[in-house]
């Protein structure tokens, strides 16, 4: 069977696969997290049932969750992409009309039993990231002690502005990157978010496609290769910034770009004016 670059079962492979090459073999706990990984995706060969795939991938994926939160050792988008492809198996897993894997509940992925749970209209981070959530509603949400519900209403795209600007400047950096990444949030407050000190805030908003082009010159130039990174993925950024990009001193600047260049319409590439 060929890659199929449209079927999420395959993407989470690759991506599980990716995760445990990342792995510091050096280090102790990501050694056996990289062995963890690798035997899920050995134990899904030949399974013949996709909700027999999808809960192995959903537990690989868990894994990877419960070991990267919080840890400065990994990158921060490897978090956003396992949280992302998890949710996203959990939908499938909803659809074929099995349970749900609780990722609050796993705790220690290499020793832990699975806990299962039925999805409810009431857990406060499914309510925080509906779009059919009433402004009173995700008001109330944005004033929670927990750091992700309230990162899940600075990413709902129905998120009123005056919510929006608030969790913009909240304490945690993890709230600030999801406003930055909202596609609803003010340019002004876009703007602002240029500025801010944690790097991981300004990724976010470099991957934002509503960012201005002249947003997009300020972070392409970023002092951190992350935001950089961000410009060279981000769908909207023209073709002759990615050109810039292109010879960037960070190899991950450089490859992102050239993949996102030749996503596009590569006759009308050379044909592009660049301003500089």
């Amino acid at each position: 069977m060929s890659f199929n670059p449209e079927d999420p079962v395959q993407m989470g492979m690759m991506a599980l696969a990716t995760a445990a090459n990342e792995c510091n073999l050096s280090n102790p706990r990501e050694a056996e997290l990289s062995r963890f990984l690798k035997s899920t995706l050995d134990s899904m060969q030949g399974q013949q049932h996709m909700v027999d795939v999808l809960k192995k991938l959903s537990i690989g994926f868990n894994a990877i969750i419960s070991s990267l939160d919080g840890s400065a050792e990994w990158h921060a988008f490897m978090i956003d992409v396992a949280s992302t492809m998890f949710d996203g198996i959990q939908g499938a897993l909803v659809e074929a009309g099995e349970p749900l894997i609780r990722k609050a509940q796993f705790g220690d992925p290499l020793t832990s039993e699975i806990a299962y749970t039925t999805p409810s209209a009431d857990d406060p981070a499914v309510v925080a990231k509906s779009p059919y959530t009433t402004p009173e509603k995700l008001a109330a949400l944005s004033e929670s002690d927990d750091w992700q519900i309230r990162a899940a209403v600075a990413s709902n795209p129905i998120a009123p502005e005056v919510l929006l600007r608030k969790l913009a400047t909240d304490q945690d950096e993890g709230v600030r990157s999801y406003a930055a990444r909202n596609q609803s949030t003010p340019i002004d407050v876009l703007e602002t978010l240029a500025a801010d000190p944690s790097e991981y805030v300004r990724d976010f908003l470099a991957q934002n496609p509503a960012i201005p082009v002249s947003l997009m010159e300020r972070l392409a130039s970023d002092s951190h290769w992350r935001p950089r990174s961000g410009i060279a993925e981000n769908p909207n950024t023209p073709k002759w910034l990615l050109s810039k990009l292109r010879t960037d001193p960070d190899a991950r600047v450089r490859d992102l770009a050239r993949q996102n260049i030749y996503e596009g319409d590569s006759s009308s590439f050379y044909d592009e004016e660049i301003p500089f």
